[in-house]
């Protein structure tokens, strides 16, 4: 992560999540950056840079990382070179610089990891790439700018839930790992919530995991989505209220989250 290691307790969570080793701004990206918040140029480069170190080892690598180049908010001035969103007779012109000025690191970001897959495609080493935003943009006070366009973010309402929280998920991998998972990676993915991706790559790989994981994937097939304000997916509805065996299926996960943080730590 190319920002702070205090933010959200990062340097000690970290540990208590099973990785081995972590980047933040304080020991690596400030100095790759000159003292700045490292942009995605830096970032994606040295994501590549640490996986083929990995590569001499002959050992398997897991690396999460997370951008932090065009997090809002964005500016109401125009920063933008390219014009994405043209005006319109309800648009208000600040309205559209915040989402030119948002679109506009969407396509840098995006190039970024074009040239990120086009590194890894060809690599003889089976590779798989899970790419997810964790949040839906900041766009103007009081989601002004998702009102100047007409999207829907009434929580009361099953699209404006859907609208308000979901983001997209691609799961892509190189023609190595196509052939050594025997699966082709193609296709439209389920809606669910992120706690379940790891499981869903593991479906698509043919895994199985420990009984935590498999534990985390009989839910995802129960629940595909469980959701923070007490909303969840079941039978393919949204609703506020499970079904008994739903319910105990949850309850016994989450006991068994608490447990396995609480006790096997190291």
């Amino acid at each position: 992560h190319p920002c702070y290691q205090w933010f959200y307790n990062r340097l000690n969570a970290n540990e208590n999540l099973g990785f081995s080793s972590y980047y933040f701004f304080e020991n690596k990206y400030s100095a790759l950056a000159n003292g700045t918040i490292a942009p995605d140029n830096i970032l994606f480069k040295e994501i590549l840079n640490l996986y083929n170190q990995n590569s001499i080892t002959g050992k398997p690598y897991f690396s999460f990382n997370v951008t932090y180049q065009n997090h809002g908010p964005y500016s109401d001035g125009k920063i933008y070179s390219d014009t994405y969103l043209k005006a319109k007779q309800n648009y208000t012109q600040d309205g559209i610089n915040i989402f030119n000025n948002y679109l506009h690191g969407i396509e840098d970001t995006t190039n970024q990891i074009y040239d990120m897959i086009n590194e890894l495609r060809n690599n003889p080493e089976p590779t798989v790439l899970i790419i997810f935003g964790d949040h839906n943009p900041w766009l103007g006070d009081s989601n002004s700018v998702y009102s100047m366009l007409g999207i829907n973010l009434n929580l009361d309402t099953e699209d404006g839930f859907y609208n308000y929280y979901c983001t997209p998920y691609i799961i892509w991998a190189n023609d190595s790992a196509k052939e050594t998972l025997g699966n082709n990676f193609m296709g439209k993915g389920p809606t669910i919530s992120p706690c379940f991706l790891m499981s869903e790559f593991f479906d698509l790989a043919g895994y199985t995991g420990n009984e935590f994981m498999q534990m985390n994937t009989n839910l995802k097939n129960t629940l595909p989505i469980v959701h923070f304000s007490g909303r969840y997916v079941e039978n393919s509805l949204l609703t506020d209220k499970l079904s008994q065996s739903a319910m105990e299926k949850l309850k016994t996960y989450i006991n068994a989250q608490y447990y396995w943080s609480t006790n096997f730590k190291k």
